[in-house]
């Protein structure tokens, strides 16, 4: 094995820099159209502030009329930190069960949550700056268990790494040893041919010596 043709450990990176933060997208939802330039930058598990201001520049929303809110990553692990809900309370919301969904978008019910500011044009529902910190919450924590998956895949990529590395230099090892085991049975071969031929020989002047003794006879 030539390994200034093949250097395997030139593809190897036992420790990479890891950003897992520009690699892991935020989870759907935690983008704001209509808040201030810095609410959608500041971490999820921060809470927005209640600004006094006119009513109407900013709408608070968390997901459209007749669909499930409190939606989970399909290979997201089951939480076990929080058994009390303390830091999410998945409180019941009417408006976005998706069993009424039929119900909520016929279009007396439309009329009349509109006549009540409850939807906007696009059919998302509104809600206060409580009710969307407390989804900013439940998105932390959906973008935290996305990152804590990530940075498993990324470690039992990075030990696999290793134990490829391992494999490699074990190979060349080997390799090492059965070209010297080679080296060694063919020096012991070409010794034997060497004896060989220095027997022939013996035997030949052998021959010759005792075809001239016959010969004076």
């Amino acid at each position: 094995m030539d390994g200034s043709k093949f250097n395997y450990s030139d593809m190897l990176t036992l420790r990479p820099e890891w950003d897992l933060m520009t690699s892991v997208p935020r989870p759907k939802g935690a983008h704001l159209p209509h808040g201030l330039p810095l609410w959608n930058k500041k971490p999820l598990n921060s809470k927005l502030p209640l600004l006094a201001g006119p009513d109407g520049p900013v709408v608070f929303t968390r997901g459209k009329l007749g669909e499930k809110l409190w939606k989970s990553s399909p290979d997201s692990e089951f939480r076990l930190s929080d058994p009390y809900s303390r830091e999410v309370r998945f409180d019941y919301e009417a408006a976005h069960d998706s069993h009424l969904r039929s119900w909520l978008r016929n279009p007396q019910t439309l009329q009349t949550l509109r006549l009540q500011d409850l939807i906007t044009p696009g059919l998302r529902v509104k809600c206060s700056v409580d009710q969307y910190n407390l989804y900013r919450q439940f998105l932390y924590n959906l973008y935290s268990d996305a990152l804590r998956r990530e940075a498993a895949r990324r470690e039992n990529m990075m030990v696999e790494k290793m134990m490829l590395k391992k494999a490699y230099s074990e190979a060349e090892k080997d390799a090492a040893r059965c070209k010297k085991f080679e080296d060694t049975n063919a020096k012991r071969l070409s010794n034997i041919k060497n004896i060989e031929v220095l027997q022939r020989q013996k035997l030949e002047n052998c021959r010759k010596r005792l075809q001239r003794v016959v010969n004076r006879a």
